[in-house]
């Protein structure tokens, strides 16, 4: 169990170095004029919108080839397991009360199907059925921006 909240946070991550791989590539693709308009989209994923609203966006304009369509329930099983992503990143001792859950990640235990187990929440979020849909739901986020068949498997080879 001891690994297993990294390997979230590492997950998570990954899909995020892609996105921006993906955004850099095709800014220095891009025709001169429309470079500057790619860096406005890309840096305008950092402000106040939601997260559903900048990966469906993300996509929309990196997902020309791609393998995998984005579909709804593989992005807000990615925006409730970013919820616990941060909430391991940004831990505070009051998300502890074993009778009171965090509301946000609530959306994550219902979406991943996991037992919750009485405890703190953590506990629940650390099983291997938990990290196993993780992995599950980061690997079908990865396919979405992908462009070729052997890329992705070159990227899931280990």
């Amino acid at each position: 169990m001891l690994f297993r909240s990294p390997a979230i946070i590492l997950y998570c991550s990954s899909v995020e170095a892609l996105v921006n791989e993906r955004f850099s590539l095709k800014e220095k693709s891009a025709p001169e004029n429309c470079k500057s308009l790619i860096t406005i989209i890309r840096d305008g994923l950092d402000d106040n919108r939601s997260l559903s609203y900048k990966i469906k966006n993300a996509h929309q304009i990196l997902s020309e080839g791609c393998t995998a369509k984005l579909g709804d329930a593989t992005l807000q099983n990615f925006v409730a397991l970013i919820d616990v992503r941060n909430a391991f990143i940004h831990y505070n001792p009051d998300f502890g009360d074993v009778f009171e859950w965090p509301k946000r990640l609530e959306n994550a235990l219902k979406r991943s199907r996991v037992k919750q187990i009485v405890g703190n929440w953590d506990y629940t979020f650390r099983t291997m059925p938990f990290v196993t849909w993780a992995y599950n739901t980061t690997s079908e986020m990865i396919k979405c921006f992908l462009f070729e068949k052997d890329e992705v498997e070159r990227f899931f080879r280990i």
